[in-house]
């Protein structure tokens, strides 16, 4: 096995085990079962299992429980696919494509960013149109959807998929704005319908038995299939959604550096951001995957 660089992070993929009486363990993945009756495998399996302490595991914690058998190990952990690898984000991109429906959107953007990215040489690209995206795994395609459009939303993260670019989806929905993780197919990282599907349960709940926001938009949808949801945003508001795509794009594009800080972590692409216009408030969640969404695979 060739040699593993030291800051090596790997992403735990789904699997479920078994404990046996005697304390071997049955494991099950998406490509078979197995059992497992070395202690350190199973002290390492129980340990990882824990999803609320880990979504990744780092290289150093492996070889804390194998030591010099850390390669078989490794080995093992791939073959079951119980780990995988992540791959290197990588950062070196060499310009945004804003695209939106929301001709205030653009034309905003246009005025607050006037040149400024073009003269560090960095493109910036505006679109109104899913066909004139820049079609490059170098561009980061940053979206903002006013309506919210789902058949739209769908044919971004389509093509965002086929030519593997970063996808930074933004978008209207229960009065507020939300704007997705950071996302690209060749991360495996949660993508925008696994967002939309968490948000839309959450939403359907209602303690009083009272009909729910979801209701109301699932019953639409269904007598109307080209319902969109919309909100009347003032040019101040849409500054605001603005500045917090900036400040994104700024964290992880518009850098000296392109590699990671010291301080950052492979999971702050993972946040999402939420801007509440009615409480005026902006908060941080991280992305989780859906259950019934495929992208992780």
């Amino acid at each position: 096995m060739n040699k593993i660089a030291i800051n090596t992070n790997f992403r735990i993929n789904n699997f479920i085990y078994h404990e046996l009486p005697s304390g071997e363990l049955v494991i099950q993945t998406k490509v078979g079962i197995v059992k497992v009756s070395n202690q350190s495998m199973i002290n390492f399996i129980k340990e990882i299992d824990d999803q609320q302490k880990y979504r990744t595991v780092p290289l150093k914690l492996i070889e804390d429980y194998f030591g010099e058998y850390t390669s078989e190990a490794i080995t093992f952990l791939n073959t079951y696919k119980i780990l995988k690898m992540e791959e290197p984000f990588n950062y070196k991109v060499k310009g945004i494509n804003f695209f939106s429906n929301s001709s205030k959107f653009l034309d905003l953007t246009k005025i607050i960013l006037n040149d400024t990215y073009d003269k560090n040489g960095f493109s910036t690209y505006y679109s109104n149109s899913i066909e004139d995206l820049i079609l490059d795994d170098q561009i980061v395609w940053c979206c903002f959807l006013n309506p919210y459009d789902r058949g739209l939303a769908k044919k971004i993260v389509e093509a965002c998929r086929a030519n593997k670019n970063i996808l930074l989806m933004s978008y209207v929905y229960n009065g507020s704005v939300y704007v997705d993780n950071l996302y690209s197919s060749k991360w495996k990282n949660p993508c925008h319908f696994c967002n939309m599907g968490h948000l839309e349960s959450q939403l359907r709940i209602q303690k009083d038995g009272n009909l729910t926001y979801q209701h109301i938009v699932d019953m639409v949808y269904q007598e109307d299939s080209n319902f969109k949801v919309e909100l009347n945003l003032n040019n101040i508001e849409i500054m605001k959604v603005i500045s917090v795509i900036i400040d994104i794009i700024e964290k992880f594009f518009i850098r000296s550096s392109k590699t990671m800080r010291f301080n950052e972590s492979f999971e702050d692409i993972n946040y999402c951001t939420l801007i509440d216009f009615n409480n005026q408030t902006v908060t941080k969640d991280i992305g989780i995957h859906w259950e019934l969404c495929d992208c992780y695979e």
